[in-house]
């Protein structure tokens, strides 16, 4: 069991059973990754009418240790950028986009997935563990784009991405809103996530390359 997944269970002291679909991975990392006050809407959105309110502010409550994680997390990250890395996956001449939830930052936003490298791991293997994780699928890796760095307000990100194929599986989404297969043309009319856009011009770049156009 995660750690934050475990201290949210802590939180609700057993007074409140929440349905098994709550506890997936991309659920509980947004949950513990935004404010109170969001927490208290997506968890009402889980919670039978009986419970009184106080138990939604109890639950919803980042427990102190988890807080200054966060805020060290934080620290660590402006001495650098968040290395993450994302999957542009081509199929019959389309590419896989994924929309981020309501309960992401950016919500409905499209991005290509992946996520973020973790210690000791490179990004080849990132990206495949992240695959597996956000859709369920095997992919086998074609070429490495250039990285792509992206500033927002209180985030600084180098994104590394992987032109890919599935090799194994069916295509099962564990955290973002939809996914839908797109043809190239098509891909700029999507509104992408700000650190996205430079990758999907570089990615048309790169077709544009090999085609030898």
């Amino acid at each position: 069991m995660c750690y934050d997944r475990y201290v949210f269970r802590k939180s609700l002291a057993g007074s409140i059973t929440m349905p098994p679909e709550f506890f997936r991975k991309g659920f509980v990392r947004n949950f513990t990754n935004t404010g109170e006050s969001a927490r208290l809407n997506l968890l009402s959105q889980w919670l039978p009418t009986k419970n009184h309110p106080k138990d939604l502010q109890s639950a919803c409550h980042m427990p102190e240790d988890i807080s200054e994680r966060r805020k060290n997390s934080k620290a660590v990250d402006s001495n650098g950028p968040i290395e993450v890395t994302c999957a542009i996956i081509e199929k019959n001449g389309q590419v896989l986009a994924a929309q981020r939830g309501p309960a992401m930052a950016m919500p409905f936003k499209w991005e290509f997935p992946g996520g973020k490298i973790n210690p000791g791991e490179t990004p080849e293997n990132c990206i495949i563990r992240e695959i597996k994780e956000e859709l369920g699928v095997e992919i086998q890796i074609k070429t490495m784009l250039p990285p792509s760095s992206h500033s927002y307000p209180d985030l600084y990100i180098r994104l590394h991405p992987f032109v890919c194929r599935i090799t194994h599986g069916r295509i099962k989404p564990a955290e973002h809103h939809a996914v839908q297969w797109t043809a190239h043309d098509r891909l700029l009319a999507l509104e992408w996530a700000e650190a996205d856009v430079a990758v999907v011009k570089s990615y048309l770049n790169y077709r544009i390359g090999k085609q030898g156009i």
